[in-house]
């Protein structure tokens, strides 16, 4: 099964305010996420963080030296999938 990268960023709302559901949210950060797609990845991140985030992106199209803390979580969404008969399609 493929497995890509994603990287989720938060707006700069976070740099003063705390998040519902991760404490460490910040914009000069990003939370990746391991899925087999962008609808994957998605829906873990909405399950995971709700709805109070930036952006969504594939990990290539991500300037790093953009975000001086790196990552901050990493969610890996395959997990749930091994051994449930998923096809890579």
């Amino acid at each position: 099964m493929r497995v890509s990268e994603y990287r989720l960023t938060f707006g700069q709302k976070f740099r003063t305010e705390t998040h519902d559901r991760f404490g460490a949210a910040h914009p000069d950060g990003w939370v990746t996420i391991l899925a087999r797609d962008y609808d994957q990845a998605r829906l873990i991140a909405v399950e995971a963080l709700g709805t109070a985030w930036s952006g969504l992106y594939p990990a290539g199209e991500v300037d790093e030296s953009l975000f001086p803390l790196g990552e901050l979580l990493r969610l890996n969404g395959m997990e749930s999938f091994i051994g449930q008969g998923k096809s890579d399609g």
